[in-house]
């Protein structure tokens, strides 16, 4: 015995359109809501260096790009350390970020790479941080430091306390210290 069901044509030529509908107006509410909340969003490859947020940071003494020394004994006020590379296009994109929170925070760069061209981007971008040739690159495996721009955030008791890796999320932890420093949430 064969049985045949009735098909109810206007249902199933409904499912698709329906399905499909829902699917488009689903994508455009997660992305709304991404755009509305990006700043809330975690810094990318934060995961990078979990191990180090709550510790005291690791010391270091190297040389500084004009002469000197630069270290990780910045006294009493929170700083931004700061490593980049003079070959990275990235890193090169954020300098204007780097001028920006050194007008608000002490930064201490970590440059690797050419040491001239290193010079010539710092003069070039006018930047206030005090800055370190790390012609060995002993610093960043301090860190764990191997994506460029990235940076620390460094309380004045030495203990790192933010990170973040490239322009955008470097800005917003220094944003977020200038707004709990203000008082803000």
């Amino acid at each position: 015995m064969k049985m045949v069901l009735a098909k109810n044509t206007a249902t199933s030529s409904a499912v698709f359109p329906l399905s499909l509908a829902a699917g488009v107006l689903l994508a455009l509410c997660i992305s709304a809501g991404v755009r509305l909340n990006k700043d809330r969003l975690p810094s990318q490859h934060f995961h990078y260096y979990n191990h180090l947020l709550d510790k005291p940071a690791p010391a270091f003494e190297i040389a500084g790009l004009n002469g000197g020394r630069v270290s990780s004994q910045q006294g009493a006020e929170t700083w931004l350390l700061y490593f980049t590379d003079s070959d990275s296009k990235a890193c090169d994109a954020a300098y204007p970020t780097l001028k920006k929170v050194a007008q608000h925070v002490p930064v201490v760069v970590i440059g690797l790479g050419n040491r001239r061209q290193l010079s010539d981007k710092m003069a070039q971008h006018k930047s206030a941080a005090t800055v370190g040739y790390d012609s060995l690159q002993s610093v960043p495996p301090l860190y764990q430091a191997a994506v460029f721009p990235s940076a620390m955030l460094i309380d004045s008791e030495g203990i790192v306390r933010q990170a973040a890796v490239g322009s955008n999320g470097i800005e917003r932890i220094v944003m977020d210290f200038i707004q709990k420093a203000k008082g803000g949430h």
